[in-house]
């Protein structure tokens, strides 16, 4: 991580329960303009963008939070976790957030 804050975007194809292609690309944040550098993507592990992985990060922020600092919103359809936000208290600009912007379910 390089302490910038950063947006970037995932897609992850699941077939029969494993991912099968995984790709993401970035926005540049202003303070990397500022500094005259292009975002770069980070690594990531496609397992927590599919719908066990963000139970799993919901739980694991849930349990490892002080009360109230983790929301989570579930889709009304399926049931998944489509938002999943982190925000400590007493603690500046560390906020992260998931969010599903788009589900394909393929029969």
């Amino acid at each position: 991580m390089s302490g910038v804050w950063h947006y970037q975007t995932h897609v992850v194809t699941v077939r029969d329960g494993e991912v099968v292609d995984a790709s993401a690309s970035c926005v540049t944040a202003p303070m990397e303009t500022a500094l005259g550098k292009e975002c770069e993507v980070e690594d990531f592990d496609p397992g927590i963008y599919t719908v066990p992985g963000l139970f799993v990060l919901a739980r694991s922020l849930t349990e490892a939070s002080p009360v109230g600092a983790v929301e989570i919103d579930l889709d009304d359809i399926y049931g998944f976790p489509k938002w999943i936000s982190l925000d400590l208290p007493n603690v500046v600009d560390e906020e992260q957030a998931w969010s599903v912007t788009a589900l394909e379910v393929m029969k």
